[in-house]
């Protein structure tokens, strides 16, 4: 069974321990801070770097994207895996 990094991250021996380490450092605010702070120098840095035509200011755009997307998928590493079930649901009879 293939285990992902978030659930090497959550399981095993020192599991436990990291969640709680982890979300201490979340609720003392520093880390927000940090991330803050650190996704607007970020921000400087694509746009004084980015080329100047469509092209360069798209993938900008991207670059800020994946940022984002990997500060929330950080901040979410301690959560619980949630897995969402299919619901299977009844249709009606046509042919009655």
């Amino acid at each position: 069974m293939l285990v992902t990094p978030k659930e090497r991250f959550q399981q095993g021996a020192d599991g436990k321990a990291n969640i709680e380490a982890f979300r201490s450092l979340l609720e003392k605010g520093i880390f927000q801070k940090a991330a803050d702070q650190a996704m607007l120098e970020y921000h400087r840095l694509v746009h004084t770097n980015a080329e100047p035509n469509p092209n360069g200011a798209l993938a900008g755009y991207y670059r800020l994207l994946g940022a984002q997307e990997f500060l929330q998928t950080l901040i979410k590493l301690a959560d619980p895996h949630i897995t969402v079930a299919n619901v299977q649901r009844e249709s009606l009879n046509h042919r009655a």
